[in-house]
């Protein structure tokens, strides 16, 4: 299992690990992509591109823009 928690809400969940699964993939499960947040595996900075291993634990952190 991954377990995926978001920095602005009070929310953890568990996933389900599958082989050559990718952060990107994480991303689009929950609504989210490369360009509207930043991930955390198991406390480092990762880019989309990177592999989930089970047990990894990974932080939604959402972009916030604005003017």
């Amino acid at each position: 299992m991954i377990t995926v928690k978001f920095l602005r809400e009070d929310k953890e969940e568990s996933i389900k690990y599958k082989e050559n699964f990718k952060i990107d993939d994480v991303l689009k499960i929950f609504g989210y992509s490369s360009e509207t947040a930043v991930v955390q595996r198991n406390g480092k900075i990762n880019t989309e591109e990177e592999t989930v291993k089970d047990n990894d634990e990974i932080l939604i952190i959402p972009v916030v823009s604005g003017g």
